[in-house]
């Protein structure tokens, strides 16, 4: 199993998984705190790698998600 499913096969991303969370992450971020603008796609490149780093998400999740926020 990996860091980002749960016992029930639920992962802690959600219903769309690792690359939808990543994918709609600039839109969260942007409107939590206005002030600060839209992450960066360098800022949600950096935290996908800490994620996979850190082992929460495995090589396939970090793939797909970059491969998100890379298409836009």
């Amino acid at each position: 199993m990996t860091g980002s499913t749960s016992a029930a096969g639920v992962g802690i991303f959600g219903p769309g998984g690792v690359t939808e969370f990543f994918r709609r992450s600039h839109v969260v971020s942007s409107s939590a705190n206005a002030a600060q603008g839209p992450r960066s796609i360098e800022q949600r490149l950096a935290e996908l790698d800490d994620l996979r780093t850190r082992g929460v998400i495995s090589d396939d999740e970090h793939r797909d998600a970059r491969a998100a926020i890379l298409k836009g």
